[in-house]
């Protein structure tokens, strides 16, 4: 099965066409799928068109962050470094169509930044029912351990099969499946670790730390945390 991914203004333009040999082959079927926004009605999103807000000029570049199928993720913490290889499976079934399943809730799907902010919202399965519960405990009895994964594909056939978000994850298993996801648009993305992260939780752009008159930590006025 070979699909042409298309979107439509007063015309069809190539939005995302799997290539090289990577498309899903299957009775020589081709299946073209429209995604229809109203709002915008010049703007396209494929790395392979000058003429779109997401074009690279590099084939190298075209090559690592949307072709490539496989990869490598780090975790772990800023002393105790880890690396795995992940399989992205962005052209294996039916992964295209995980995707346009987490598209149905946003119409404007000709703005790459609105596609990509949806996509980032849905696979964390907080308050919008999306791919992944995440889980940062040491029990999973109940689904699969987040050091389980090696790869996207099995996370989004399970979630695309019961329509149900998928247990568990953590963030490098969400930064691996956000990219499977934008990949499998023609959108270039890569996945990048970051160790130390500040977390803020009472936004107000500061990590704050509480200390009475002795300087003891006052760790009920504040969770902030840098982990």
């Amino acid at each position: 099965m070979q699909y042409l991914l298309c979107n439509y203004n007063h015309h069809f333009t190539c939005t995302s066409l799997i290539v090289h040999g990577k498309c899903m082959l299957s009775h020589n079927i081709l299946i073209i799928i429209i995604i229809i926004h109203q709002s915008c009605h010049h703007t396209t999103i494929c790395c392979f068109s000058a003429a779109d807000v997401v074009y690279m000029r590099g084939d190298e570049e075209k090559k690592e962050y949307v072709l490539n199928d496989g990869g490598c993720i780090f975790y772990g913490s800023q002393n105790q470094i880890f690396s795995r290889p992940w399989n992205y499976g962005q052209f294996e079934k039916p992964i295209l169509d995980a995707t346009l399943l987490l598209l149905q809730s946003t119409e404007n799907r000709g703005d790459a930044i609105n596609v990509v902010r949806t996509i980032s919202a849905l696979v964390n399965a907080t308050d919008e029912g999306g791919v992944l519960i995440g889980n940062w405990g040491s029990t999973f009895s109940d689904g699969i351990s987040p050091m389980a994964w090696n790869g996207s594909v099995e996370i989004l056939r399970k979630f695309y099969k019961t329509r149900n978000s998928v247990k568990y994850g953590q963030c490098w298993v969400f930064a691996g499946v956000v990219t499977t996801v934008l990949r499998s648009l023609g959108i270039p993305c890569r996945t990048i670790s970051n160790f130390s992260s500040a977390h803020d939780t009472d936004k107000n752009v500061t990590i704050d730390t509480f200390v009475d008159e002795s300087f003891n930590v006052l760790n009920s006025l504040s969770s902030d945390s840098i982990w």
